[in-house]
């Protein structure tokens, strides 16, 4: 079923028929048109050169893009295509959001909401937790490829890499 919507939203986008599009994500949203903006967010992407990851996490021993570089390499090509990105962070309760919206020089925009996993203590979490989920938002809504796929390795604990090759037996 989803992969016959995937083939339904790329034969849409090769005939041009944005109008027809239906996307409908928790936590994202467009405006009621989006024939101007996304074809500049299509245009956008022809343009967009790899972003470098200059940042390094002591932690992990690991490289990553900071805000300062993903903003640096979007944001003059955004405005080369009419659009621009407009961020802001929320305190609600028991949550810290950000809002990020990409909006075209026509009014049309995309949109979605990032949610932080848990709640600041004081002001340098806050910041702290505000830049990441500023970058987290900006990474996912432009679809930027920031961080070294690992295939999910690293989301296993003590658990060492798995090989995908088959470990040959020992004959007895």
């Amino acid at each position: 079923m989803e992969e016959n919507r995937t083939v339904e939203i790329n034969e849409e986008l090769e005939n041009n028929d944005i109008e027809s599009l239906d996307i409908n994500v928790l936590g994202f949203e467009t405006s009621e048109k989006v024939d101007e903006i996304f074809p500049a967010l299509v245009n956008f992407h022809k343009n967009l050169e790899s972003i470098k990851m200059t940042s390094v996490n002591p932690f992990f021993s690991s490289k990553y893009a900071d805000l300062q570089d993903i903003l640096s390499n979007v944001n003059p090509l955004l405005a080369e295509n009419d659009m621009f990105i407009m961020q802001i962070p929320t305190d609600k309760g028991d949550e810290m959001m950000v809002h990020t919206r990409i909006i075209h020089k026509s009014g049309q925009y995309v949109m979605a909401n990032t949610v932080s996993l848990r709640k600041a203590k004081d002001a340098q979490q806050v910041i702290a937790f505000s830049t990441y989920m500023r970058r987290a938002s900006i990474t996912s809504l432009l679809s930027l490829c920031l961080d070294k796929d690992d295939d999910g390795n690293s989301l296993q604990a003590d658990t060492p890499a798995q090989s995908s090759t088959p470990t040959p037996r020992r004959r007895r």
